[in-house]
């Protein structure tokens, strides 16, 4: 942390969300990907850095090519003002609707 801000990505809850359409012959499938970020810099830097993660969600929403769909879900704050450390969660959901289930 001393040298900057951090971003770390896993899987976030649910992993894996799908919904059946009709006969179950189609699905809407969501995955949630959970980002934390870090900051030693200040509180308004950490909702710099979320702002950033929104706008890069917004501006590539249909630039991957194994999702229909990148969303930014969410973001939640936990801080320890003592510590002079600030970090949150982004909530990212990645989605395919209407596609073929596999069986």
């Amino acid at each position: 942390l001393n040298r900057g801000d951090y971003a770390v990505g896993s899987a976030g809850t649910p992993t894996l969300d799908e919904t059946p359409l009709g006969n179950w012959s189609y699905v809407n499938r969501t995955y949630a990907v959970s980002l934390e970020l870090t900051t030693r810099v200040s509180r308004q830097r950490l909702y710099d850095l979320m702002a950033e993660v929104r706008r890069i969600c917004h501006a590539k929403r249909h630039d991957m090519t194994n999702f229909q769909r990148v969303a930014f879900a969410g973001f939640s704050e936990s801080t320890d003002d003592t510590l002079n450390i600030w970090s949150g969660s982004c909530d990212i959901q990645l989605s395919n609707d209407n596609i073929i289930a596999e069986t």
